[in-house]
């Protein structure tokens, strides 16, 4: 089964599934229905994410999976991390409310990308860590270029961004970066095949970022 770890906007994803007539399988049903009731009264974002722990429990990766869920209350983001079984909130953060954020796990954190957008800066070049065991946040170097509407994804000590750049001077384009670990530095990919104004990202093991 393939998991829900680094796949964005996954009530999407679950929808799709749904009219098309595909299974959906039971472990996806099974943490994804402890968000159903909050995304009926305002929109949230999910994602699943390892926990920090699994050594000290003696568990594997797959058994500790958590989901994460994101509320957005007022002037804040209410961070939520689930159990492993999806039936209680087991980590809860509140942090201020960014305007347009992509929001995955890398390394048991999370990772957020993007800021409030205006008419003089339609894109945002921050990326900001949150260790969940203390809800602190801190700052990545800035990306190269400023993306406007970004997604991404993590490796185990790679990030990976997609979007779409915003340059005064010409018209828009797609930007993909990665940061990587070793260097502690962004650097560019090169272009890929096709431009695409809005994408999803997704990390397949053993394969590649599709």
């Amino acid at each position: 089964m393939v998991s829900l770890l680094g796949i964005q906007d996954t009530p999407d994803l679950i929808t799709d599934l749904f009219m098309k007539g595909i299974a959906i399988p039971i472990g996806w049903r099974r943490c994804l229905a402890a968000g159903l009731k909050t995304a009926m009264e305002q929109p949230i974002a999910s994602s699943s994410m390892p926990s920090s722990s699994i050594e000290a429990n003696g568990q594997s990766p797959e058994s500790q999976e958590r989901l994460a869920i994101f509320e957005h209350k007022a002037n804040t983001t209410r961070v939520c991390i689930l159990n492993p079984e999806c039936t209680e909130v087991e980590i809860e953060h509140q942090l201020p409310l960014r305007g347009y954020t992509n929001i995955f796990p890398f390394q048991n954190k999370l990772v957020f990308i993007g800021d409030w957008l205006s008419e003089k800066e339609p894109g945002s070049r921050r990326v900001d860590l949150m260790d969940l065991s203390t809800g602190q946040v801190s700052p990545l170097p800035d990306m190269m270029n400023a993306i406007c509407s970004p997604v991404g994804v993590g490796t185990e000590n790679e990030i990976f961004v997609f979007g779409t750049e915003i340059l005064s001077d010409s018209p828009e384009r797609f930007s993909n970066e990665v940061y990587e670990v070793a260097s502690g530095k962004w650097s560019l990919l090169p272009p890929m095949i096709e431009e695409r104004s809005r994408c999803a990202v997704v990390n397949i093991p053993d394969s590649g970022i599709l």
